[in-house]
């Protein structure tokens, strides 16, 4: 009778020792952007620890780093689009889409959209260098154009940015920065 208690004991002692410690784990984030007029623009999406261990042997493995891309990193978050977009070249239409990152060979890193049955990746113009960044981050900053927008996100001592145009501000050349 004694042996079933000492054996959930053991176990549940075990479950608490190989948890992850909760200040290394993903937190959720967002950031967001509203247009009068055309409505908001929401990143949703787990900030993943950075690991530069983790790291190097995604580098050196492939076969781990496709695991992984195919089943952590492409899946982090979510957009929502209240207005059409442009990412990439290509047109995103209003609607929810699940998104992620890919980490390539290399140090190089993309964006990954999930629309409909497709599968959208679109490379981050990557810098390196600066001081690190623990968790995952994305921002959303103006430019010096009313339709564009810069993607940027952050890991360890990695930057990615990408575009953002918004087609509906395009034909405004009356707007002006003030």
């Amino acid at each position: 009778m004694r042996t079933i208690p000492t054996a959930l004991t053991l176990a549940l002692v075990a479950a608490t020792t190989l948890a992850h410690d909760p200040r290394t784990t993903a937190r959720e984030l967002g950031q967001s952007l509203a247009l009068e007029g055309l409505g908001r623009l929401e990143l949703k999406y787990k900030a993943m620890h950075w690991n530069p261990t983790a790291y190097e042997r995604f580098q050196a493995d492939a076969a781990v780093r496709e695991r992984v891309n195919a089943n952590v990193w492409s899946a982090i978050g979510t957009v929502e689009n209240g207005f059409a977009l442009t990412v990439g070249g290509h047109a995103l239409p209003k609607g929810s889409y699940p998104f992620g990152i890919q980490i390539e060979a290399g140090g190089q890193f993309s964006l990954v959209l999930k629309v409909g049955a497709d599968t959208w990746t679109i490379p981050f113009e990557v810098t390196t260098g600066g001081a690190p960044t623990e968790y995952l981050s994305f921002a959303l900053f103006p430019t010096a154009r009313p339709d564009t927008f810069a993607l940027e996100g952050r890991c360890g001592t990695f930057r990615g940015t990408t575009t953002l145009t918004v087609p509906h501000l395009t034909d405004h050349e009356a707007v002006k920065p003030h």
